[in-house]
């Protein structure tokens, strides 16, 4: 951000100061920024207002991108030091080249076998291009307005040096909103082929950095796609309205705040509670539970729809909580599948594991069916080419960090006493897709019903929790205007 305002006048809010803890976690204090964010104006903006709006978007961008690079073709951040994007994972890389970011984005899967993903990718990660200054995470929700004026662009944590396309794929790489896709090609330089190998890439390899386990004709293997990361340094992680995980009131979304080092807004919260200069919040809240080690209270005791946002619950018992279980939707952008395919089709499918105690953060996991392909983290060759169907475990995951997480329908409660390995065992065993009407959701189903077996989950009427689950996708596709909260509890 201080580069850009030394170097550009694209409107963003004023830094006042910079607070380290004891812990070394640092966040920022920032300027207020009247006004809402595009993503709540959008669809209700004439058409003069709208083309004023990303009239001015464009010439932001052009400043941007008409920025000298510290190095021909480098991928860096602003100043030439290690980036974050978490398109890439939950890590740092670089300084690189173009082509060493690529292959990071393809989980460094080997040239060889690139073509197997298909031609658009081939051709474009063995392309040339020059690198931009880039925001990295260009959506509605980032540009605050007042009128038909943009008043601020927020969240730079990924911002950096990237290849020339970086700007217009990421710009997709959230929520699809009809009227941000129909305007934002005519504020970024278009980049079509680019974004349908992107798009290849979101949907057939796993996250950079994610640990991964996968179960196929009855064999097991673990594997983690790799990351390089050359130096640590301090990655701001803003915490804002709509687009954070854990949103605050529309009064309160223009205060950017970060966590270093990869920690997320949640920690913020903590600190902010804790008598930090506070943000304040409407939407959701830190409440301690009750201790009761013969029957632990449930997870949430507050599932109003106004509360957009995952209640954190900081246990003040000696016994261990339950961990979460969710039945998650993903977009799928516009991959032929999701546009056109059955409801059951239009979105991915995953059961999370999650713990409650939101120091640990990290320790989610992930199971689904998919035809996705996996690499090798020891030869870096493609695994499931052909595109079969198999079970993907994640390990070690915060899944809020996920743009293309739609929301979570809460299912159950897995014991904390239950493994990763047992819990992956006992979805081991839940048949694997195999008929044309059979897909992620299907599969998550029967994965509900083998939990309600172990009393993981609680009792629901197959059909019931799949109209649901489906309703409950198309809305939370309405972004900011949906109506349904980020995790939702449905009645038995």
């Amino acid at each position: 951000m201080q580069y850009v305002a030394a170097h550009t006048s694209v409107p963003i809010p004023k830094l006042y100061k910079i607070h380290t803890e004891e812990s070394g976690r640092i966040y920022i204090e920032m300027e207020f920024v009247r006004g809402q964010t595009l993503s709540a104006v959008l669809d209700e903006l004439s058409k003069d207002q709208t083309a004023r709006i990303f009239a001015q978007l464009r010439q932001h961008v052009s400043a941007l991108r008409a920025l000298p690079p510290p190095a021909p073709g480098i991928v860096s951040s602003a100043f030439g030091n290690p980036a974050y994007d978490g398109r890439i994972g939950a890590r740092f890389f670089g300084p690189m080249c173009v082509n060493e970011f690529q292959a990071l984005a393809r989980c460094d899967l080997v040239l060889e076998d690139v073509h197997f993903l298909g031609q658009e990718v081939l051709q474009v990660h063995t392309a040339h291009y020059e690198t931009k200054f880039t925001h990295a995470d260009l959506g509605a929700r980032n540009i605050i307005v007042r009128g038909d004026n943009i008043a601020a662009i927020v969240d730079w944590a990924y911002s950096g040096w990237y290849p020339e396309y970086w700007e217009f794929t990421k710009a997709h790489f959230v929520i699809r909103e009809a009227a941000w896709e129909e305007n934002i090609r005519t504020a970024v330089p278009c980049y079509e082929k680019e974004l349908a190998a992107e798009e290849v890439l979101w949907e057939r390899i796993p996250e950079p950095g994610t640990a991964m386990a996968w179960h196929r004709d009855g064999l097991a293997k673990r594997t983690v796609c790799k990351v390089k990361c050359h130096l640590r340094t301090a990655c701001f992680t803003d915490v804002k309205g709509a687009s954070s995980p854990y949103p605050f009131g529309e009064d309160d979304s223009y205060m950017d705040v970060g966590a270093c080092d990869g920690h997320s807004g949640l920690d913020v919260e903590l600190a902010l509670d804790r008598g930090r200069p506070a943000l304040k919040r409407r939407h959701g809240r830190l409440r301690p539970r009750e201790a009761s080690a013969n029957s632990p209270p449930p997870i949430l005791s507050d599932s109003r729809p106004e509360i957009e946002t995952m209640a954190v619950v900081l246990s003040q018992a000696t016994a261990p909580m339950p961990q979460l279980v969710t039945l998650a939707a993903y977009n799928r952008g516009n991959l032929p599948q999701a546009r056109n395919g059955h409801p059951d089709q239009r979105y991915g499918w995953r059961i999370l594991i999650l713990p409650q105690d939101a120091r640990e953060r990290h320790s989610a996991s992930a199971f689904e069916a998919t035809t996705a392909c996996d690499v090798d983290s020891a030869t870096s060759r493609l695994i499931n080419a052909a595109g079969d169907w198999w079970l993907r475990a994640s390990r070690h995951l915060d899944p809020t960090g996920d743009s293309t997480l739609l929301g979570q329908i809460a299912v159950g409660e897995v014991p904390m006493a239950a493994s990763s390995d047992e819990i992956g065992e006992l979805f081991s065993k839940v048949a694997l897709p195999a008929e044309p009407q059979q897909n992620s959701l299907t599969w998550a189903l029967d994965a509900v019903a083998a939990m309600q077996t172990r009393g993981w989950a609680r009792k629901f009427d197959r059909n019931r929790l799949r109209d649901e689950a489906v309703a409950y996708a198309d809305d939370r596709m309405h972004g900011a205007h949906a109506k349904e909260p980020r995790l939702k509890v449905l009645q038995q």
